[in-house]
């Protein structure tokens, strides 16, 4: 799971950056996919559930090295990453706003 700030966005704005950002991944590796949407507690921020092939995660064998990879993709603030337990919950989570969703 990814959280990317949106800070001082309007949602709006906030979902063209989310599309773009979701483009450059895709452009950078086709081993790449995300789900995503925007939430807007305690502030704007866009979660994503991010899969990558079995080549992507060799090459981002931790989470330090994947948060660094997406940071230079993503140019409007703070990229966090963590695993996730479940992908049922997560996708419940992300559906929070459903009109915000996309993939």
């Amino acid at each position: 799971m990814i959280r990317c700030s949106c800070l001082g966005m309007s949602e709006e704005a906030a979902l063209v950056h989310a599309d773009n950002f979701r483009r450059r991944l895709r452009h950078h590796s086709h081993g790449v996919h995300l789900i995503g949407g925007l939430h807007r507690d305690p502030y704007l921020h866009f979660h994503g559930l991010l899969h990558l092939s079995r080549h992507l995660r060799a090459r981002f064998n931790d989470a330090a090295t994947l948060t660094e990879w997406l940071r230079d993709q993503w140019h409007r603030g703070e990229v966090h990453v963590e695993a996730i337990r479940s992908t049922a919950h997560a996708i419940a989570y992300l559906a929070r706003h459903p009109e915000t969703v996309s993939w």
